[in-house]
């Protein structure tokens, strides 16, 4: 049967939210006569339940405002099979959403009882699960719904991830015992003082290279994709609750008594008695092995408050369980050890701001039982503003306490389109748009890629695009997977590919769409069926 992908100039259009798995939610404009605040309350980490009307106080610019309505909402995971039979009947069952996050780079027994744990005795039928695997993403629509598939889907997934990751964490490993060769370091050794110290010095800055590359590239989470993460789930009109699943970062460290770190220790003394260009020498180095250490133990600044506001605004419930993992470097003068990572603290700050479970432990089916007791507790303030087109920043506290008051204190900041739209005045964002199946044909937009001017004309200003679209079926088989490179001098894209020989049967499709002018990236997904 035929294959073709056809791209065809769209005109400017208004930016339009992207569509992908979620349902959509038809939002109306209207003003604002009330103004509706989630508060979760804490007392040393502890959620505070039962506080009433009276407790709270609300400020607006400093006013005090009448709170007008108010009430708790307690939501967990995990219900009793009786309720979930009851809800049934009563015709109440409400399927749900989750987001499961799998940071591994070694699929231990633990981590795969886990899995079994959550498909087992956590999923209802019904129940939507988007599921990021380090580079890998999957969709299930009905996760419950051929349980035993799904779940052997995943853990192959999982078990490839790891492997990768593994396989990338060694071989920077083998880049930088290939530069701290003992050998070159010995022969450096013979040499002057004078000559050897500042190569001690290069050697070290290459060492920092390897970790900085290494941090910036897996470790320091990107803002872009946290925030269309959030704009995703604000689509979402089920209950929602992401578990992130953490394999704490390593990477290779000098041994303390290793070779290689004896002698550079060794080498300090020495120059430290010689010469006071020597001496110089040696703090050089000195300051060269602190400055590692501290770059490898402290987290850069990363906007964790800014981002937890986010996950407010669409009512989702983060827990995470971060895990130790020990790996063996089969090196005299290097080991795998725990590094500190921007990724992992926030993780760790989403959770705590949004009444999650926070968990260090290898035992995963212990874990995922605790997280499905867990509940996350919270209150609705609601009070009308005297001016509804100019809200000030608002105030909530606890009368006589010194609770922790988590809350959104901007209610019409619109972080998400507002953090988007930045961006895009500062360096434009490629999405697609509009995606969709229908008729046994694909289509979709990208837009907002980077143009470039090659020839000083602004009729010669193109862009440089890589599309790739991947389909797999229900069995997890790739059967489809094209990579197409394009130019357009036009605004917007329309891709359109036809599917007439694929047979019946249910398909994850993904869509890929590179820039490869200004390096960014989008991705969408979605899950359709094709009936005979």
């Amino acid at each position: 049967m035929g294959k073709k992908m056809v791209f065809l100039g769209m005109i400017i259009m208004l930016l339009a939210p992207p569509r992908g798995i979620a349902q959509q939610v038809i939002e109306e404009e209207m003003k604002i006569t009330s103004v509706r605040v989630q508060v979760r309350v804490f007392d040393k980490g502890q959620l505070v339940k039962n506080l009433k009307k009276r407790d709270f106080e609300v400020f607006e610019g400093g006013v005090p405002q009448k709170i007008d309505y108010f009430y708790r909402l307690g939501d967990k995971i995990g219900s009793h099979d009786i309720e979930i039979q009851a809800l049934r009947e009563a015709g109440k069952h409400t399927p749900r959403y989750f987001v499961l996050i799998f940071r591994v780079f070694e699929m231990t027994r633990q981590l795969k009882n886990g899995v079994n744990v959550f498909f087992n005795n956590i999923l209802r039928k019904g129940d939507e699960v988007l599921i990021f695997a380090n580079d890998k993403t999957l969709f299930f629509k009905d996760a419950h719904e051929d349980l035993e598939k799904h779940k052997e889907i995943l853990i192959e997934v999982l078990l490839d991830q790891a492997h990768r990751a593994s396989a990338r964490l060694m071989g920077y490993l083998y880049n930088i015992r290939r530069e701290w060769d003992i050998r070159n370091l010995e022969k450096m050794m013979i040499q002057d003082f004078n000559f050897y110290a500042p190569r001690i010095v290069n050697f070290l800055d290459g060492y920092l290279d390897e970790w900085r590359f290494f941090k910036k590239t897996y470790l320091i989470p990107d803002t872009n994709k946290y925030y269309n993460f959030a704009q995703h789930l604000q689509k979402i009109s089920k209950q929602k609750w992401v578990i992130n699943f953490y394999q704490l970062e390593l990477f290779p460290k000098l041994k303390v008594v290793g070779t290689t770190k004896q002698q550079i220790e060794a080498l300090i003394g020495q120059l430290e008695a010689q010469r006071p260009e020597d001496a110089l020498a040696a703090r050089q180095i000195r300051a060269k092995l602190q400055e590692i250490n501290r770059e490898l133990s402290v987290v850069a600044e990363f906007p964790v408050q800014e981002l937890s506001k986010l996950f407010y605004k669409v009512n989702t419930t983060f827990h995470s369980i971060f895990m130790n993992i020990s790996k063996e470097a089969g090196s005299e003068n290097f080991e795998f050890k725990q590094v500190s990572s921007d990724l992992e603290n926030c993780f760790r700050e989403i959770t705590k701001s949004t009444g999650g479970e926070l968990m260090l432990t290898n035992d995963i089916s212990s874990a995922l039982h605790s997280i499905s007791k867990r509940e996350d507790y919270y209150y609705i303030l609601s009070y009308t503003p005297r001016d509804p087109e100019a809200l000030g920043r608002i105030r909530v506290r606890v009368k006589g306490k010194n609770y922790q008051v988590l809350y959104d204190d901007n209610q019409r900041k619109d972080y998400i389109n507002e953090f988007i739209e930045r961006q895009r005045e500062k360096n434009p964002i490629i999405t697609i748009r509009d995606l969709k199946f229908e008729n046994r044909a694909l289509s979709f937009d990208i837009r907002d890629f980077f143009k470039l001017d090659f020839k000083g004309r602004q009729d010669t200003r193109k862009g440089n695009i890589l599309v790739r679209i991947k389909i797999t079926d229900d069995q997890g088989e790739l059967v489809y997977n094209d990579l197409k490179a394009i130019n357009p001098r036009q605004e917007n894209v329309h891709v359109s590919v036809e599917f007439e020989w694929l047979d019946a049967g249910k398909y994850y499709i993904t869509v890929d769409a590179a820039d490869l002018i200004n390096e960014k990236s989008a991705m969408e997904f979605i899950q359709t069926e094709i009936r005979n």
